[in-house]
Parts: C-alpha cells; sequence; structure tokens
C-alpha cells in the first residue's frame, strides 16, 4: 500500500513538472507538446506573423480536430489566422512554420475551395471551421512553438575548444550584438 501511493505520488508529481514546460503566460498542449500564446487585439496575418517571430513562435499551424478545438477555444471561439497561406503565384498553401500543410483541414462546406488570390490567409470562424480571407483583414491570432524539453535521453558529446593560442583574441569575430563566430588561424590544425 505504501509503495503504490509512493508510486502514484512520484507519478503525479512527474505529470505535474511535465504540465509546467511553457513560459508563463503560455498554455501548454500535451497532444502537441507545443506551447500556445494568444495574441491581444485583432491583427492582420502579417502582423500576428511577426509578433508570433518576435516571441521565438509561428501562427499556429493546426494538424487535428482536438488542436482545431484547444486553439480556437484560447480565443474565445472567436474568428481567428491559423499559420496557413499561400504566397507569391503558388497555389499551394503552406504553414508558415514549416510544418505540412493537408495534416488536418476544416473547410467550411467541408471542401477546401479554390484558390482566391484575394483571399490568401486562411482564418477559422466562430464555428471552427476555416475559410480563405484577405491577409489584411483583421482577427484573432495564436502564437504555436515547441514545448521546452525537461530532459532528454540523448546524450551529448563536445569537442574541447583548442588550448592552444594565437595571440590575445582566438580569433572570435563579431558578426551582429550577441552573435560571433570562430575563424581558425591558417595554421590551425585540430
Amino acid at each position: 500500500m505504501l509503495q503504490e501511493s509512493l508510486i502514484f505520488g512520484l507519478i503525479t508529481g512527474l505529470s505535474t513538472v511535465f504540465a509546467a514546460t511553457c513560459q508563463p503566460g503560455w498554455k501548454h498542449h500535451s497532444a502537441t507538446n507545443s506551447c500556445y500564446k494568444p495574441l491581444q487585439g485583432d491583427l492582420p496575418w502579417t502582423i500576428a506573423e511577426f509578433r508570433c517571430l518576435f516571441q521565438g513562435s509561428h501562427l499556429a499551424s493546426i494538424t487535428s480536430d482536438e488542436e482545431n478545438r484547444f486553439v480556437h477555444g484560447l480565443v474565445g471561439n472567436r474568428e481567428m489566422f491559423t499559420g496557413g497561406a499561400y504566397f507569391g503565384s503558388n497555389p499551394v498553401y503552406v504553414n508558415s512554420d514549416g510544418k505540412p500543410f493537408a495534416l488536418y483541414e476544416n473547410w467550411q462546406e467541408g471542401v477546401r475551395p479554390a484558390m482566391n488570390r484575394a483571399r490568401r490567409c486562411i482564418k477559422v470562424d466562430s464555428y471552427g471551421e476555416w475559410f480563405q480571407s484577405c491577409c489584411k483583414q483583421y482577427g484573432r491570432a495564436v502564437c504555436k512553438k515547441p514545448a521546452p524539453r525537461l530532459f532528454s535521453s540523448t546524450t551529448t558529446t563536445t569537442t574541447p575548444r583548442p588550448t592552444t593560442t594565437y595571440g590575445l583574441d582566438p580569433a572570435w569575430t563579431k558578426v551582429y550584438k550577441h552573435k560571433y563566430y570562430w575563424r581558425p588561424p591558417s595554421d590551425f590544425k585540430w
């Protein structure tokens, strides 16, 4: 009996740890192991995507009926944009996060409509069904990003940095703000 309660407590504790994998303000969805955050106010698709990008995410790509209901519920079942759109002259929908588009679709009338150059973005209506929309129209939006991993079963090995000194600066070059790269001297050997 004591062992069973200890095991139950351990499982409950682990599920609590795994449930709290998203940053404050983000909601975790266990079916996708992703974090979601609704943006404030109504925005055009492009502005919404940029706001998501600034937070390390993209507009939500919806890959299942369960995810469609979850994401739509985050905006109070109001009209909202998905990450799906088509660009340029290529009449193929893509998700802004690069995930394949046709994993799940939930179009009004049950069929994907013919491409409309004036309506390149996908919105979800108040019933959870999709329709084509002008990307400049305003709507709610939800950002999506992978949940951070708490535990990893893979091991990584690192190659030690060369201990040879070539002057005071080991050839680190600043590229942009806090980004650097290391260019080894021409006589350097691994």
